[in-house]
């Protein structure tokens, strides 16, 4: 349940992360953006977590994978809760190279809640799938979204990176 929140949260960085992407713009207007533009999103690593972390055995799938600009994505985390988790926090960071574009902590039982989900979040088996827009005026580039969370004993909770790539 913690890492469905981490993942609408990486999806929403990326939605929000550039205010224009969510206006009704010109498209023509931005010459980075080309029809052919792609999104390649094929590291997805949580090998900075281990078997003692609150939720283990993590995968994340886009569909469609490569995501598309200026389209949806769905976008489905699984993995084990393997405590009951009452309260924590993941810190979510949104790089563009090495820029720092976003950088949130956010609440795990409110993000829990947002998503359809409860509060204390219950061990066993964690499934999340929301659907999302990724902007169309993203930059081309490396985009690097890290996250790192402890529940309320100040263990370790999730821990993993996603990096995408937008080309011509």
């Amino acid at each position: 349940m913690k890492v469905d929140f981490v993942l609408a949260a990486f999806c929403l960085i990326l939605v929000n992360a550039n205010p224009s992407a969510n206006q009704d713009a010109n498209q023509d207007a931005n010459p980075l953006v080309k029809e052919s533009d792609e999104i390649s999103c094929p590291t997805k690593d949580f090998s900075c977590a281990n078997s003692s972390f609150d939720v283990t055995n993590l995968t994340l799938k886009f569909a469609p994978d490569p995501p598309e600009k200026g389209k949806n994505v769905t976008v489905s985390l699984t993995g084990t809760v393997k405590k009951k988790i009452t309260v924590g926090e993941v810190q979510v960071v949104l790089k563009f190279g090495k820029l720092t574009v976003f950088a949130k902590t956010y609440d795990v039982c409110e993000l829990a809640v947002k998503y359809g989900h409860g509060c204390p979040v219950l061990p066993g088996p964690m499934i999340f799938s929301g659907t999302f827009e990724v902007p169309s005026d993203l930059p081309v580039g490396i985009y690097k979204v890290t996250m790192d969370g402890t529940d309320q004993d100040d263990n370790h909770m999730i821990c993993g990176t996603v990096r995408c790539q937008v080309t011509n």
